[in-house]
């Protein structure tokens, strides 16, 4: 946190007052009942329509049609923007306005800073839904001696993947999915293994599942989990908004009360940064219990 905030510093960046987010966002007008939002249910269906089909299916014909992109102009691509293209990001409860170059920055700090203090004993890092292994090669950029294994429910995302990294050795993907009642990817990887999961869990009606398939492999040294986090007692006006928005678009709101019910192990740090302020990351790594 203490290296974003810094970054903030450097860049000198403005910021936003809350009253001015709805010049920067739809949500809160999607939150008051000012404009349209249909309640999704978060389901395989879903995952097909919405991230095999559309996000990951857009991404699949751009590389085709391209040829070799590296991972930051695949990454502007998904989401839309060029690097000066200004967006709100936030940092705790607070807003700032920041081009997509530094965002994006941020956002790999923040993934490095959550999972570098844990590589050291590790040998692999296998992320569950990992989409088409951004995550991944930014990580294997920093740390070339690991090995990465990445899986993804999306047909799609893995083709993307497997074009994108071609000749990577130390960069494997497959299909996975977080319903299976065994999680075999794990036995792919030589131990021990750190698990890293980026917006996924979310994705899930319930992370009972995914907590207990943490527990069968003996070989997981930590698993570190980066995405956002219910407030169970919202008090200002943000903490609302962002509480809101998890409900309106029926996120799994479970696993921290599962973890703090299960594992002593817990660390949690919560709204870290946020590339959606009204969703922001926060980063939860826990050890399983030793038998």
């Amino acid at each position: 946190a203490a290296t974003l905030l810094s970054e903030i510093e450097r860049a000198q960046l403005a910021p936003i007052p809350l009253d001015q987010l709805p010049q920067w966002s739809p949500w809160p007008a999607r939150i008051a009942g000012l404009s349209r939002w249909s309640k999704p249910v978060r389901n395989l269906e879903k995952i097909e329509q919405e991230y095999d089909r559309d996000k990951f299916g857009r991404c699949l014909e751009f590389v085709r049609k391209n040829g070799a992109v590296d991972v930051d102009e695949l990454r502007r691509f998904e989401i839309g923007l060029q690097e000066e293209d200004k967006i709100c990001v936030s940092f705790g409860q607070d807003l700032f306005a920041a081009p997509l170059s530094l965002a994006l920055k941020m956002e790999k700090e923040l993934l490095i800073q959550a999972i570098a203090p844990h590589l050291a004993d590790a040998h692999a890092v296998v992320e569950l839904g990992c989409g088409w292994r951004h995550n991944l090669g930014q990580l294997a950029s920093v740390f070339p001696d690991k090995q990465f294994i990445g899986g993804d429910y999306s047909r799609n995302a893995v083709e993307v993947a497997s074009l994108l990294f071609h000749g990577h050795a130390n960069i494997q993907i497959e299909r996975f999915n977080f319903y299976d009642s065994h999680y075999s990817i794990l036995n792919r990887a030589k131990p021990p293994v750190v698990v890293l999961t980026v917006f996924a869990v979310e994705q899930l009606d319930s992370a009972a599942h995914f907590i207990a398939a943490m527990r069968s492999g003996p070989q997981v040294l930590r698993i570190i989990n980066i995405e956002p986090l219910p407030c169970p007692q919202p008090k200002t006006v943000l903490q609302i908004l962002r509480a809101a928005y998890f409900r309106l678009n029926s996120y799994c709101d479970d696993l921290a009360s599962l973890l703090t019910s299960q594992i002593s192990d817990l660390q949690m740090e919560h709204d870290v940064f946020g590339f959606n302020p009204i969703h922001p990351a926060s980063v939860t790594s826990w050890a399983n219990p030793r038998s």
